[in-house]
């Protein structure tokens, strides 16, 4: 149908051709939920009441709604909506077109005007009755206009066709018809309709494509878009004297398809109070639109140019005081805008151009408005809806019939300003939100407003929605304005002073009060004497843990009240508020906040109610601060400064030694409160405790959060004041324990970050930080001590021995030498080669210290398998249970050597060591000298190779080696004092986390064993102790024996005294001598 009027009557196939769907972000507008089911409010809206909508269905495919009207006649309000497709009573006329009038309070009540109810004119032509014109698809209604109340009323045909007198020429040259009072009175006005006939002069006007009345009812204006090879033409009709008609000369043929009158809105642009109009051109100006604002005799006044080709700037025209100056404003609808940098492709979603006139009658350089929906073509109606709000400013209702998400139109009331138009929509009203029987399309393709229908002195506003054949009527709400004010006294709390601003808990806790005072009144144009209010107060809303209470309400934060007032009475409530005690957060300012709104019981009654006005806020905020030491501004500005120094300057692997880190916090500023200290801390090192915090007034805490650091390392994270006060220096000590996977292989890195929740300024940021880097080292004390048993070895070199020897004890004395390998750490030694030189033989192959058994091994180490012990398989003697003066420890050792050797021998070592950290030898030195220390000397010896492992600190490994002193060896060399020693050589190979042990060195010690040979008596060669017994109880066996063969023999039994006399007095075998019995045998 579209395609079809742009074709037949404007050619303009670019502009009508075609409506898709687009897109628009809607507008989120001012809601308000209360927490209580008592705030049932839900306005997605302002005071254009959309749940009170009246609907008006037209005939199916009459195009009811194309265009769309207000009327008041004597009380009555009406709607008035052009149906150009609808079908009238008209005889022999088809879809003729017209008007209907319709109820503002009843949905579907509406008729129709009867502004022609006559056919097709006739006339005798040869005797035959012809039509003189055809009135059929003539799209009456297609141009529906009203004056005002009780004014003149316009409808327009501009497909009305007239013939030639000889019937040869058909013009269309439209037609307009105007009624006035109580619709009686109906006169036909048609311009174009006289003998210049044909498209190059009026015969294709198409009068009434665009037409409007002044407000007095007095002065027609029509447009007609054809005329003049489409030029277009404007022509101004005195209402009252048919013979005054002007209308617009033809202009040059660069004009031509410029279509001059596609649309029309009066107002007042020249100061002498007479109505002028303003005409849109959407292809002049080159095809980039214009208007032309003439006076009522069509004077030129000016021309305002559009800037896009094509965006058909002109489409649309209306007429407000936007910015409240009193003088008329012109908006321009430019719906086919498509803004060509946008990168979605979007295209055709149309713009308003706002020209605001000037004292001079001029128009300054206008503002604009961009639609958000690709084809959605903003602004291709318009209508000034006077001021809707009243706030003193012209507001407008634009249409953008194929927006929003659905593309079924959309429709947006705009704000005037002091300053312009508000380009923030004040409400956008989607087809969606009109509660249709079906899905209306094409709504807000017409609007109408300005007029007050209802009576309740807010405009109201009418919508056409011509592709679905409805129209929607929607009512204001009353605006309520408000006055309201918070206070709070006192604006400071001071918490070292509650006398004067204490109050007492149920408990009888004394807390720091506050009074917060709260008033409302509200006043209105056509509003009730009395409304009910809900308002919420809620306390200290910036804190998600509230500091703040109510005193009656204890630890609740929130209250919501309701309260009935009257109009242009003040409402006023005061309560106590209480700052509940060790509050943290002594810097943030304490916000208040109150919330109010109308309060509506019953939400679901379809009645016009009032409403706040959403331009202004209905939410208060008040603050009070917590009185601060930070001068005359209240504003704390610290400077803080932080030093860390650790208690050490490099940390020993297996080092006992606890780290400690001194930290000095310096506040060189102002009060600096919820200071904190950030501690980056190595995973490797356990947070211990706090110490020695200074001054102790200060309390200092530390939460250890594990892994929270970004680089994985433990975050510390300490409370070190609030606040932490002007010019203080904060000293404590942070407590740490290095685990026991410490490693080596980096250092310690600890960072430090201070700071408050009150800024510091930027310049002095720069000390907030430290750093502290702490090498990790390995570190092991190898010590050495031996003893020889016995030391000294005293023997009778006279003594001659057997050449072959069978039996260890007659090669010589038992010489047992005794090595303790220990280490004094701190760190672990992981492996360390110890090599025992063993004085074997003599340079002359003599046997010396003769071996006799493997070495044995006491602790963490092992010994590799000696060959050439006992080579002569002497017979060992069973050994004797290891005494306390060879099975010894490491303390027994230093006991038996002497102080001074063991102190001169430490003293050697510290000095080799301090030589070699000092000057460190290179490879080929160190090899040198290990092998120098690995020779024999002046023996034959035996290189005894063993090791450690896993030694940690005080640790030790006993080596215990076994020999006969060879005394004919002695007997041969004819010494008089002999020193026979063996040497333990002892290197670390292996430290911990794969740290290179070579800087350690290497340790030798000597153990020697005197011995001192003497020319005395031979002494009786010692019987061993087995022989001793086996001797004693051969003995004892014998004796017993004896004694029982004599006890057979009766040697034990007493003789007589006479038996003793009778025998003689001399045996004959003893020489006279009577021997005791038994003597005989010596």
């Amino acid at each position: 149908m579209e395609q079809t009027l742009c074709s037949y009557v404007l050619t303009i196939d670019s502009l009508l051709s075609t409506y898709t769907k687009c897109k628009l972000n809607l507008r989120t507008l001012w809601l308000i939920i209360f927490i209580l089911i008592c705030i049932p409010l839900k306005a997605l809206c302002f005071n254009v009441d959309t749940r009170t909508a009246v609907v008006h269905q037209g005939p199916n495919g009459s195009m009811f709604g194309f265009s769309t009207a207000m009327h008041r006649d004597r009380d009555f309000s009406w709607l008035l909506v052009g149906a150009p497709r609808a079908q009238t009573e008209q005889p022999n006329v088809v879809e003729g077109g017209a008007v209907f009038r319709c109820s503002i309070d009843s949905p579907n009540m509406c008729q129709m005007i009867p502004f022609d109810t006559s056919g097709s004119g006739q006339i005798n032509l040869r005797g035959k009755k012809e039509n003189m014109d055809d009135k059929s698809y003539q799209w009456f209604g297609a141009t529906v206009h009203s004056s005002g109340e009780n004014g003149a009323i316009v409808a327009c045909a501009p497909r009305y066709v007239s013939f030639s007198s000889n019937l040869k020429r058909r013009d269309p040259v439209g037609t307009c018809w105007v009624v006035r009072g109580n619709f009686q009175n109906f006169q036909e006005y048609a311009p174009c309709r006289t003998v210049a006939w044909g498209y190059h002069r009026q015969g294709y006007c198409q009068a009434g494509f665009s037409a409007a009345v002044t407000k007095d009812g007095r002065q027609l204006f029509i447009g007609a878009v054809g005329s003049w090879y489409w030029q277009g033409q404007l022509y101004s009709q005195d209402l009252l004297s048919k013979e005054t008609l002007y209308n617009t000369p033809e202009g040059p043929a660069e004009d031509d398809d410029s279509y001059l009158g596609y649309s029309i809105a009066i107002g007042e642009f020249t100061g002498d109070k007479n109505p002028d109009v303003v005409v849109g051109v959407p292809r002049g100006h080159r095809l980039s639109g214009k208007i032309a604002i003439f006076n009522t005799t069509l004077y030129s006044l000016h021309n305002i140019s559009g800037e896009q080709l094509g965006s058909y700037f002109g489409y649309s025209v209306c007429v407000t005081d936007i910015n409240g100056d009193r003088l008329d404003d012109i908006i321009i609808g430019a719906p086919l805008y498509t803004d060509l940098s946008a990168k979605d492709k979007s295209y055709e979603k149309g713009r308003i151009y706002v020209a605001y006139q000037t004292r001079k009658h001029n128009f300054r350089t206008r503002s604009h408005i961009d639609g958000t929906y690709s084809k959605g073509r903003f602004g291709l109606s318009l209508a000034s809806l006077s001021d809707i709000n009243k706030d003193g400013y012209g507001d407008i209702a634009v249409g953008c019939p194929y927006g929003g998400e659905d593309g079924r139109g959309v429709v947006y009331v705009f704000y005037g300003g002091s300053t312009g138009i508000v380009s923030k929509p004040a409400q956008v009203i989607f087809s969606a939100d009109i509660h249709h029987s079906v899905p209306v399309t094409t709504f807000g393709f017409s609007v109408a407003g300005g007029m007050d229908l209802d009576n309740n002195q807010y405009t109201d506003l009418l919508i056409g929605a011509y592709n679905s054949d409805r129209v929607t009527f929607l009512r204001s709400r009353p605006i309520v304005q408000t006055t309201a004010s918070l206070k709070i006294n006192p604006e400071k709390i001071n918490l070292d002073e509650k006398s004067t601003t204490s109050c007492k808990l149920h408990d009888g806790t004394i807390v720091s009060c506050v009074v917060v005072s709260f008033c409302l009144e509200f006043t209105g144009v056509a509003i009730p004497p009395t409304i009910d209010f809900m308002y919420r107060m809620r306390l200290d809303i910036e804190n998600k843990a509230s500091r703040v209470f109510f005193l009656t309400d204890e630890n609740q934060n929130e209250q919501n009240v309701s309260v009935s007032l009257r109009k242009d009475s003040k409402y006023c409530k005061s309560i106590y508020v209480y700052l509940q005690n060790n509050v943290r957060d002594k810097l943030t300012p304490i916000t208040v906040e109150v919330t109010y709104n109308i309060y509506d019981p019953y939400p679901d009654l379809l009645e016009l109610k009032p409403i706040l006005n959403q331009n202004q806020p209905n939410n208060l905020t008040k603050q009070v601060n917590i009185q601060k030491n930070c001068g005359k501004d209240n504003i704390c500005i610290p400077d803080i400064k932080i030093q860390v120094f650790p208690n050490m300057k490099e940390f020993l692997i297996g080092s006992q030694k606890r780290l400690e880190l001194n930290v000095f916090l310096i506040n060189a500023g102002e009060d600096a409160f919820e200071s904190m200290l950030y501690a980056n801390i190595p995973v490797d090192v356990d947070y211990v405790n706090i110490g020695k915090v200074r001054p102790m007034d200060i309390p200092v805490s530390c939460t250890n959060n594990k892994d929270d650091a970004d680089n994985g390392d433990r975050r510390l994270e300490c409370d070190v004041g609030n606040p932490l006060p002007a010019n203080t220096t904060l000293s404590f000590k942070i407590l740490l324990a290095p685990s026991k996977y410490l490693s080596a292989s980096h250092d310690l890195e600890f960072q430090f970050e201070a700071n408050s929740t009150n800024a510091e300024r930027n310049s002095t940021l720069g000390d907030n930080k430290a750093k502290i880097q702490l090498p990790v080292r390995v570190e092991v004390n190898i010590t050495i001590h031996g003893i020889s048993e016995p030391q000294i070895i005293a023997y009778n070199k006279s003594d001659i021995l057997p050449v072959d020897k069978s039996t260890e004890s007659e090669a010589g004395p038992e010489v047992i030498h005794v090595y303790a390998v220990g280490n004094r750490g701190p760190s672990m030694v992981r492996e360390a080669e110890v090599d025992i030189l063993w004085p074997t033989y003599t340079l002359q192959e003599r046997p010396l210290l003769y071996l006799m058994d493997q070495p044995e091994v006491q602790g963490k180490g092992k010994c590799e398998e000696v060959s050439g012990v006992n080579p002569k398989n002497l017979k060992k003697e069973q050994k004797r249970p290891r005494s306390s003066s060879y099975s010894i420890s490491i303390a027994d050792l230093q006991e038996k050597l002497q102080l001074q050797e063991e102190e001169d021998i430490l003293e050697e070592e510290l000095t080799y060591l301090r030589k070699r950290r000092s000057m460190p030898l290179n490879l080929t030195d160190k090899n040198t000298g290990f092998q120098d220390e690995m020779s024999c000397g002046a023996t034959l010896c035996t290189k005894i190779r063993c090791s450690v492992f896993n030694l940690t600190k005080d640790e030790q490994v006993i080596f215990t080696v076994r020999s006969r002193l060879w005394k004919n060896t002695l007997d041969e060399l004819g010494l008089d004092d002999v020193q026979i020693s063996s040497k333990l050589v002892s290197r670390v190979t292996a430290l911990p986390h794969d740290v290179d042990p070579s800087y350690l060195g290497y340790k030798a010690l000597f153990v020697t064993t005197k011995v001192n040979p003497e020319s005395v008596a031979p002494q009786l060669h010692m019987v061993p102790w087995w022989i001793l017994i086996l001797s004693v109880s051969v003995g004892l066996l014998i004796l017993g024996l004896l004694a029982l063969v004599l006890w057979q023999l009766g040697f034990f039994r007493r003789r007589r005294v006479e038996d003793q006399m009778q025998e003689p007095l001399h045996h004959p075998y003893r020489n006279g001598y009577l021997l005791g019995r038994g003597d005989e045998y010596l």
